[in-house]
């Protein structure tokens, strides 16, 4: 069975191989309806007699931005290419090569040629901005009251919840299913919610008793965070998406971690809080 990465390399791959199509064949509203297996056929067959027929040097097409020198796309430096755009070029070039070749482009063919391209590293390794102790603001341990930090906590990440939110994963299943710029708009909500708790927590004074585990969940948020930012890149560079829910995943198992030792180190120094005290959100659902 294919991984998750080769399934959604390949959507993108029919995208692209979309977007041929219709540059060089005109709008898909002229093909025949009646015969969708035949229009594809003649389509494919045209291409492999000659991939560049009736296109002029620098025709403004999917194919041209990639072949033709003078355009925009080809004058770009191979930094400035995004992951999608280096992806397309390559897949162009892999498709035209077998094209030409006279090869059959079956299903084996397109899954080797996704395969080869899977090798590359178009997505950077997951980065995100990482504090040190340095970062944080650490006081005495006779000036440091760990009661008081933990209800600080509470009410810090009580400030920073913004309404209207919603929980990340459904706000980006449902971009997906609709793809309305709307809904992938809402994670901007949760990028403030996660900037604001982390500037938050940088500024909230920490002994060396519990600095290591603070600094841990500032770390943890700043994954998630970034994960979050990954999300919202999906519809112009779905290539640097494309592993984003795993990205995702990881970062918030390590900030449910992080919490969890918060907790077990206020239970350690018997530390409790009442129902209507702050410093009882970080024992729910942990």
């Amino acid at each position: 069975m294919p991984s998750r990465n080769i399934i959604i390399l390949g959507v993108v791959c029919l995208l692209i191989l979309g977007t041929i199509v219709y540059t060089q064949y005109g709008n898909p509203s002229s093909i025949d309806k009646q015969k969708p297996e035949l229009a594809v056929s003649e389509t494919a067959s045209s291409t492999i007699d000659n991939p560049l027929k009736n296109q002029e040097p620098g025709a403004d097409s999917a194919l041209g931005a990639f072949t033709n020198p003078n355009s925009s796309s080809s004058n770009k430096n191979e930094a400035d290419l995004t992951p999608t755009e280096k992806f397309s070029r390559d897949f162009l070039s892999g498709y035209l090569a077998l094209t030409q070749s006279g090869a059959t482009i079956d299903e084996t063919a397109q899954q080797n040629l996704i395969e080869s391209l899977m090798q590359k590293d178009y997505v950077a390794n997951f980065t995100y901005k990482k504090y040190t102790t340095s970062n944080l603001s650490i006081v005495s341990s006779s000036k440091f009251d760990l009661h008081k930090y933990g209800n600080n906590i509470g009410q810090i990440m009580t400030r920073n919840t913004i309404n209207g939110s919603e929980y990340e994963v459904l706000v980006f299943s449902n971009y997906l299913k609709s793809q309305d710029e709307s809904e992938i708009k809402k994670l901007d909500l949760n990028i403030a919610e996660y900037e604001g708790n982390i500037q938050d927590f940088l500024k909230e004074p920490v002994d060396q008793g519990v600095s290591t585990i603070h600094l841990h969940i500032i770390n943890a948020m700043s994954k998630v965070l970034s994960a979050i930012k990954e999300m919202k890149v999906l519809n112009s560079d779905p290539i640097a998406s494309m592993n984003v829910l795993n990205d995702y995943s990881t970062s918030v198992d390590d900030m449910k971690k992080a919490f969890v030792e918060l907790k077990n180190y206020m239970t350690k120094n018997k530390i409790s809080f009442s129902q209507n005290e702050y410093g009882s959100l970080l024992f729910k659902g942990l």
